[in-house]
């Protein structure tokens, strides 16, 4: 999935952001002082995770993590993790003293380092259903917070953000964007949904919650 600006309005800067986040240098740091904070994957296959381990031991870190660094140090942590959980897992696992990042040259807002998450794990497809629709809300949810939401219908009404805005970002139709973030908030709410949705294709996902809301209505 190839991620692009908006064409419609000059109002976000989203070219510059994309800019700042390929500004990157690489760093030696302490695996173990990098917070990975509240991230939107949850789920981590142990089969997969142990051969990265082997990789990793055997060749060394092919890709490094992508990282942010605190003006200050934050409870002990030095840096906030940007994309790289798995890798950075394995790393702590194998305790390895210390390991090389890309680190952000700037600090970063909320909204880029959604960007970045969404950006990285996209190109990778590393997102499983659930996680994938949970990041275009979170993303989209942040360019709101960041813009404002754009109530009117045309063009000169009023300026903001809106949810076609979000879709020609991802680099898709905004029917397909509103049915993701729908699922979002259905899993949200749905603990048993979410579990299936680790494991199903979003497509299989979409069309059994639609058959369940078909027997709803009858």
């Amino acid at each position: 999935m190839e991620l692009t600006k908006p064409e419609q309005r000059e109002l976000p800067p989203v070219d510059q952001i994309l800019k700042k986040l390929k500004r990157v240098q690489e760093v030696w740091v302490n695996p173990a002082k990098i917070n990975t904070g509240r991230r939107v994957r949850q789920e981590f296959d142990r089969v997969k995770l142990d051969e990265l381990k082997q990789s990793i031991a055997a060749d060394g870190l092919m890709s490094p993590p992508y990282a942010m660094k605190y003006p200050e140090e934050y409870k002990g942590l030095a840096n906030f993790l940007l994309a790289g959980e798995r890798r950075l897992r394995a790393c702590k696992e194998l305790e390895l003293p210390e390991i090389p990042i890309r680190e952000s040259e700037e600090e970063l807002s909320r909204l880029e380092i959604h960007m970045a998450e969404a950006q990285e794990n996209f190109q990778r497809a590393d997102f499983n259903a659930a996680e994938e629709v949970a990041m275009k809300k979170r993303v989209h949810l942040a360019f709101v917070a960041e813009y404002g939401e754009k109530k009117g219908r045309t063009k000169d009404e009023d300026e903001g953000w809106t949810l076609e805005d979000t879709a020609k970002f991802f680099g898709e139709t905004r029917q397909n964007l509103s049915q993701d973030i729908k699922l979002a908030s259905v899993l949200e709410e749905s603990p048993e949904l979410a579990e299936m949705a680790t494991k199903e294709k979003k497509t299989v996902l979409k069309a059994k919650i639609r058959k369940a809301e078909q027997r709803v209505k009858v």
